[in-house]
């Protein structure tokens, strides 16, 4: 249990490395945002008391960091019971650095490249987490060359049995976040399984494969996901709700299956972004789209946040009229 009372203190230095992280990051951004305004947003500056209190928590921890590595030591420590106050570890002998705890510092690394790969997949901009990933980096990288290149080492009975509170502390991160990401592979192979397999919507289309589509589960009619592949004929029309968010539709032709109304918005996966970039000057061409379709709502039960652009300026369709809404798994 010796090595088991040990893990707090790597924890301090994870917490020191995380906080180090956000702090640095914030700053980094914000010295950028001086000399090129607007790279970061607006809200990352260097104005205001409570950012300089943020940056320099930031630097003194640092500062810490750099102090435990670059100076290295073997001290006593120990942690606290917050509900006796007294010491519930005992004071032991703890290294402030040593080449296992890189380890360690992986932990942070994995949250700032996560923060990375899931800021590219939702495709926001990931120039911040960018940072992060680079000052989390820098700890294991720094560690191991102090030790390593510098030689500044620690040595004694006590440096060989260094590593194995870092084991009680990495093996279970990484075993639950190793579940964790199996659970994810695993919905994502599922994604994009029901992606491959959607049916396509053509001309070919009819009132018998709508109901041969339809989601049993949905109150509305309207089907499970299908991939839409339309000759488009008329330009996107772009409009506003009445909270100012920005909305699209575009006209396309489904043949003798009627003609059906591709509709999207600007909120989270309702398509805008994906449907302008595929129906600016397309207007002639195939139009391919992932979504959902229905038969054209009667006005009184069209939700009212959710204008069809353009809908009232439409020539009568020729049979009936659908209602195509993006939707990406």
């Amino acid at each position: 249990m010796g090595s088991l009372n040990k893990v707090p203190s790597l924890v301090q230095i994870l917490t020191a490395e995380i906080l180090c992280v956000l702090c640095l990051s914030s700053f980094v951004c914000g010295v950028l945002n001086t000399i090129r305004p607007g790279t970061f947003g607006e809200e990352m500056n260097l104005r205001g008391i409570g950012n300089w209190v943020f940056y320099l928590l930031g630097f003194a921890l640092f500062a810490w960091l750099l102090k435990e590595t670059f100076r290295p030591k073997l001290k006593r420590d120990s942690w606290i019971n917050p509900k006796t106050g007294s010491s519930s570890g005992g004071e032991y002998s703890f290294c402030s650095t040593h080449p296992s705890y890189a380890l360690a510092d992986s932990i942070v690394v994995f949250f700032a490249a996560f923060f990375v790969w899931a800021g590219w997949t939702a495709q926001f901009n990931v120039k911040t987490f960018g940072i992060m990933l680079a000052i989390a980096l820098y700890f294991p990288v720094s560690r191991l060359f102090a030790w390593y290149i510098l030689g500044l080492r620690l040595t004694g009975a006590e440096v060989k049995k260094a590593w194995q509170p870092v084991l009680y502390l990495v093996i279970p991160f990484y075993v639950v976040f190793g579940l964790i990401g199996a659970m994810v592979l695993k919905t994502e192979i599922q994604t994009r399984r029901e992606i491959a397999e959607a049916p396509v919507i053509d001309e070919t289309f009819n009132q018998e494969t709508f109901n041969k589509l339809l989601d049993n589960s949905q109150k509305e009619k309207i089907t499970n996901l299908v991939r839409l592949k339309a000759k488009q004929i008329s330009d996107p029309v772009l409009c506003q709700n009445s909270e100012k968010r920005d909305f699209i539709s575009v006209l396309a032709d489904l043949g003798n299956g009627g003609d059906v109304l591709v509709v999207g918005g600007d909120y989270a996966n309702l398509g805008f972004k994906e449907i302008k970039e595929k129906a600016e000057n397309n207007k002639g061409k195939i139009i391919e789209l992932l979504g959902k379709l229905k038969p054209l709502p009667a006005k009184s039960e069209m939700k009212t946040w959710f204008p069809y652009c353009g809908l009232d300026q439409l020539p009568p369709p020729k049979t009936i009229r659908w209602i195509f809404e993006y939707y990406q798994p």
